[in-house]
């Protein structure tokens, strides 16, 4: 039987699971919806269906193949608080905007952008929000809570029933840590949180083997050893990083599109603009923006554009008769949070819509990567890399830099395999493939004159925010 190493990426739109071998080959992937359930307390993560849901491809896949390792890998701003055996709260959809009732309080306790990096985020989206929020709302439950678990030790700890922390979750804008120096942030301090979240581990550590009663449950090998975990996108992050050997900015794609930026010019960063720093598994700070460009995609298509395949004479068409889509079709996050998006003019033309949102995205992704300026090649992964018409119009916008393909499948899958084997598959700089730019005739002046309407939008939501 094959030796595999099974990796679970809980993302936001869908949960998935891989089992590899070392050489990335795919014996077996299962998939499921990621959801919310409401209760009588706020939306959560229904964390107990997942697990079941874990066990029993677990238990499948034993039966034929060996397992030798499992790591978890999920989104950021969540948190599992557990009293050591159990949760005691559930773990809080980042969607839920119920935290903000007590932002004012909040901002005027937490908000250091200097030293965190963390910027004003809606909804739950600053960890550091959610909690305050608990705390405030579940005095009772919440002072029961001995033992805070990031969202990838969380699944890591019910596996191997080892508790840890690891930095890249920690420091996702959480408003609680200082990626800079290494430690939890003031406010964190003053709160006297820090005393709640177990010893640090690595990424890549291995925490011990799985748990007795899961073998019993699965037939899972004994030996099967449960690796720490890790934040998806800094997943992504850590896989490029070891492979290329110069700058660039890696676009980690899907519901939300996060660049990190291997650089270390920090200074064209803005809370206002949701540029922030990230924190990456070696506990440096990740200058980096993010929009949510898969909601906003799949917005902007309508359900019956998404399923289209639109091509850059589709984008012409649009270019010249002046078509646009403004900014933000999702109000979580990105440079022009707050101001609702709108189109131009009606557009029922399901291809069209297709081509009208990989063009948005595209100028989005161009807008942020100027805001942040920093140099280097631009590396897509994830789902907007199989988005020929995006990479294209991403190339052409921005012609004097390199944007080029992971050579990865699934670069979160792959990094998976790498956090548990600590090995490289070497395929080398050469197997990325680079999106050549074209000529679209106009596009120049498209761009100015939708930088142009977004800035006026943003100044006008900002006035309006002053009155």
């Amino acid at each position: 039987m094959a030796e595999l190493i099974a990796v679970v990426d809980i993302g936001k739109s869908n949960i998935r699971f891989s089992f590899m071998d070392e050489d990335l080959k795919t014996h077996h992937r299962a998939a499921l919806e990621s959801r919310v359930v409401e209760t009588d307390l706020y939306p959560c993560y229904p964390v107990d269906e997942i697990f079941a849901w874990i066990i029993e491809e677990l238990k499948s896949i034993s039966q034929r193949h060996v397992i030798q390792s499992i790591v978890v890998i999920t989104h950021g701003a969540a948190i599992a608080l557990t009293d050591g055996n159990e949760l005691i709260l559930p773990v809080m959809d980042y969607e839920f905007t119920g935290p903000e009732e007590y932002s004012s309080e909040y901002d005027l306790l937490a908000a250091d952008f200097g030293t965190t990096g963390s910027p004003r985020l809606p909804a739950g989206l600053n960890l550091g929000r959610q909690l305050y929020w608990q705390q405030k709302k579940f005095p009772q439950q919440f002072s029961k809570g001995s033992c805070w678990l990031m969202y990838p030790q969380y699944w890591a700890w019910r596996l191997s029933g080892i508790a840890s922390t690891e930095v890249t979750s920690l420091g996702c804008h959480t408003d609680l840590w200082q990626a800079a120096k290494d430690k939890y942030s003031g406010f964190a301090l003053r709160q006297g949180w820090d005393k709640h979240f177990p010893p640090f581990r690595k990424a890549w550590d291995e925490l011990g083997k799985i748990r007795p009663e899961i073998v019993l449950q699965t037939g899972i090998s004994p030996d099967c050893v449960v690796t720490c975990g890790v934040h998806d996108s800094n997943a992504s992050f850590i896989l490029q990083r070891s492979v290329l050997h110069q700058d660039f900015v890696l676009l980690s794609t899907g519901t939300w599109l996060v660049g990190m930026s291997s650089s270390k010019n920090n200074q064209y960063l803005s809370e206002h603009q949701d540029t922030l720093y990230l924190t990456s598994a070696w506990a440096k700070p990740i200058p980096s923006f993010r929009f949510a460009a898969g909601k906003e995609y799949a917005e902007i298509c309508g359900s019956e554009g998404l399923d289209k395949q639109p091509s850059l004479a589709d984008v012409q068409i649009l270019i010249a008769a002046g078509v646009y889509a403004y900014p933000a079709f999702s109000m979580l996050g990105g440079p022009f949070a707050g101001t609702p998006g709108k189109f131009s003019e009606k557009i029922t033309t399901p291809t069209k819509r297709n081509a009208l949102a990989a063009l948005y995205c595209a100028l989005m992704t161009d807008y942020c990567l100027e805001l942040m300026a920093v140099d280097g090649d631009i590396v897509i992964e994830g789902p907007f890399a199989g988005n020929p018409l995006y990479c294209r119009l991403l190339a052409s916008l921005i012609p004097a830099r390199n944007v080029l393909i992971a050579p990865y499948e699934n670069s979160i899958v792959s990094a998976g395999v790498f956090l548990c084997t600590h090995e490289l598959v070497d395929w080398g700089e050469t197997e990325y493939r680079c999106v050549r730019a074209k000529k679209i005739h106009g596009l120049r002046d498209y761009k100015q004159a939708w930088r142009a309407t977004c800035r006026g939008l943003k100044n006008s939501n900002a006035s309006a925010e002053a009155k």
